[in-house]
């Protein structure tokens, strides 16, 4: 049996089989609709459903409320249809086509302890398309997926870089960083698909930039800065916000620093979080004490779920930052 799901704003439309969420059958049809972990936790593919009937299990409460729910707000990555529905989002739907490839390892650079650049050679004769802010999913053998945002220029063709951070007990990450029997290793083949994901540059907007970075947070962020200064596609200003625990781990300082030579209104600001606390809340601490009123910005963030979290939170309740300006794409640790 299967549900029809019925997308608007717009025309586009699902299939959902008994027993499948409406986000993996959203995949399947290569329909890309918001999402970031896939497991419930992260909140990115929130909508409201305007008909019908569900049931929806196994989330975060810090991803839906109570209160959410009994508005009819869901998680696409964990709800299942129990008969045809009419789901709603703010924007219309991207139609960016994703489609499965194998690529090739081309280089495996340790940047600290834990924080490897993993370079891949898309297969012979294809291009891999994407928006600055998009991510893959690597296909595992044993049908598992993990997801990594893509860290460079989409002009870039030659290759993808990921910045991918070691989780001890990650069935992908302990492969990277030689923990296992089976050691990732130059030309070695992977398979990928996307791309996915609507943590994109609104390329039509004139407001003032925040980016907010913790840790591999910094990946999407440097695809889209690389892509603005190719561009040369926003007059105002630009703010960069990267945090982590030690300078050392701000892996990449040199070029976040570089760029402020490269655009007039682009300012960069490391951030070094108190060895003593066991969050990154402090980011957007440094964020408020420097801009009092976000009233006209648009904020880009990416990296940690409780970093993301404490933003929206505070830049909206005590900065007042519109809602519908606060983008973002939280990493979940598997």
């Amino acid at each position: 049996m299967s549900f029809h799901i019925s997308i608007k704003p717009g025309t586009e439309y699902l299939m959902v089989k008994n027993n499948q969420s409406i986000l993996e059958a959203a995949k399947e049809k290569q329909i890309a609709l918001p999402h970031s972990c896939s497991n419930g936790k992260c909140a990115k593919c929130k909508c409201k459903v305007l008909s019908g009937s569900f049931e929806i299990s196994n989330y975060s409460n810090k991803a839906l409320t109570d209160q959410e729910k009994s508005n009819n707000i869901i998680l696409t990555c964990k709800t299942y249809p129990l008969s045809d529905m009419v789901i709603q989002y703010d924007h219309l739907i991207d139609k960016s086509p994703s489609f499965k490839t194998i690529g090739r390892v081309i280089s495996i650079e340790r940047k600290t302890v834990d924080v490897i650049i993993l370079k891949i050679k898309i297969s012979f004769g294809e291009r891999f398309l994407f928006k600055p802010g998009q991510y893959v999913d690597f296909l595992l053998k044993n049908g598992e997926k993990r997801s990594y945002s893509i860290a460079n220029s989409p002009f870039i063709d030659q290759y993808l870089e990921f910045h991918i951070k070691h989780f001890f007990g990650g069935l992908f990450t302990d492969q990277l960083f030689g923990l296992t029997n089976i050691h990732l290793k130059e030309d070695d083949i992977l398979r990928l698909e996307g791309p996915f994901g609507s943590f994109i540059l609104q390329e039509k907007s004139k407001n003032p930039i925040i980016f907010l970075a913790s840790g591999t947070g910094f990946a999407p962020i440097k695809s889209m800065m690389e892509y603005i200064i190719r561009e040369n596609i926003f007059s105002q200003p630009i703010y960069l916000y990267w945090g982590a625990r030690k300078l050392s781990d701000i892996y990449m300082n040199d070029l976040a620093k570089s760029w402020e030579s490269l655009i007039v209104n682009f300012k960069y600001r490391p951030v070094l979080i108190n060895e003593i606390s066991e969050s990154m809340v402090n980011i957007p601490e440094y964020v408020m004490k420097d801009f009092k009123d976000l009233s006209s910005f648009q904020i880009y963030a990416c990296g940690s779920n409780i970093m993301i979290e404490s933003a929206k939170r505070d830049f909206i309740t005590k900065c007042r930052l519109p809602v519908n300006k606060f983008y973002s794409d939280a990493f979940i640790s598997t």
